[in-house]
């Protein structure tokens, strides 16, 4: 379950779209990865997993704790009204920080590539098919269920070396690079 729900939030997040709150693209998946995540939390607790999350990453663990305290000093000095939950159009604030380094926490164990190849491709191409459906922003930068041009471009480059290394792409492209090289040298000896 847990691997499912980690496949979920990194895969198939990006294609909710919802007429909630002032962006149909963002708010909606901050609120649905918040909610997956403390499912998540709610899951590890009950498997008795989080105590192995504990003893088998006490550098995380750490780590987790330093950014929690930052950002209480954050909220307890240097709040501003959009500290905690962000503004309306992004809902990126603290409150998203916590649930997105506990992620980090709870999935840092959870072996993602050996779950089946096709997950990668369809979420590519689901990707690929909703910028040619959703078309561009008043810029002509291409938007798709992302939202924004910078989030589509990090979408892409999380997912194009994850299905570039899991399927027949990579194989095919290595034999081809051996063969061009041997080819190559032999050719201007």
């Amino acid at each position: 379950m847990s691997k499912a729900l980690a496949a979920f939030l990194l895969f198939f997040l990006p294609f909710i779209v919802l007429p909630i709150g002032v962006s149909p693209y963002e708010v909606p998946k901050v609120l649905v990865a918040e909610s997956v995540i403390e499912i998540f939390l709610l899951y590890f607790i009950f498997k008795g997993g989080l105590k192995n999350v504990v003893h088998k990453s006490p550098f995380l663990l750490i780590i987790f704790l330093g950014i929690v305290n930052l950002t209480l000093f954050q909220l307890v000095f240097l709040a501003g009204s959009t500290s905690f939950f962000g503004n309306p159009f992004r809902l990126q604030g603290i409150f998203l920080l916590w649930h997105l380094v506990l992620f980090a926490l709870l999935s840092a164990k959870i072996k993602i590539f050996s779950l089946p190849s096709w997950i990668f491709l369809v979420s590519g191409l689901m990707i690929f098919l909703s910028v040619l459906i959703l078309g561009d922003n008043g810029a002509g930068r291409a938007i798709g269920v992302l939202g924004e041009p910078n989030a589509l471009a990090a979408a892409v480059v999380f997912l194009w070396p994850v299905i570039f290394f899991t399927s027949k792409l990579y194989a095919n492209f290595n034999e081809r690079a051996i063969f061009y090289i041997i080819y190559y040298q032999n050719l201007y000896k």
